[in-house]
C-alpha cells in the first residue's frame, strides 16, 4: 500500500508505458516535492513484461486493484518493526480476570 499516492489517468494511445509513468513522476514532483519509488498499474498495462520495470527509481509493478490506463503512483509504507513488551506478572491492568483454577465449578453468571 502507499503511504502517500496519486491517482494519474493517461489513455493516450500514442506515448508508451513509460512515458505514462514519467509524466505522473513529474507532477507527483510538483506536487509533494519528493520523488516516488513505486507505480502500481493494471495488470494489462504490463502484459508479456517478465522483469522489474523501472522509470528511473520508480518501480512499477502490477495491482489488479488499480483500473486500466490508471496509475496510482507515491512512496509505499515502511514497515517499523518494533518490540512488544512481554507482559509482567508484576503488572496487572484493572480489572482483570481471575484465573480458572479460581473460579468455583459452581458459579453462575450473573447479567
Amino acid at each position: 500500500m502507499m503511504q502517500e499516492g496519486l491517482l494519474w489517468y493517461d489513455d493516450d494511445p500514442q506515448r508508451t508505458l513509460c512515458e505514462k509513468v514519467a509524466r505522473a513522476v513529474l507532477r507527483y514532483e510538483k506536487k509533494y516535492h519528493r520523488t516516488p519509488t513505486l507505480c502500481c498499474v493494471h495488470p494489462s498495462a504490463l502484459l508479456g513484461v517478465t522483469e522489474d520495470l523501472f522509470v528511473g527509481r520508480v518501480k512499477i509493478v502490477a495491482e489488479k486493484l488499480v483500473w486500466p490506463n490508471h496509475f496510482l503512483i507515491g512512496v509505499p509504507f515502511r514497515v517499523e518493526r518494533t518490540a512488544i513488551p512481554l507482559p509482567s506478572d508484576e503488572i496487572k491492568p484493572e480489572g482483570h480476570l481471575a484465573p480458572v483454577e479460581d473460579i468455583p465449578a459452581n458459579a453462575t453468571v450473573n447479567d
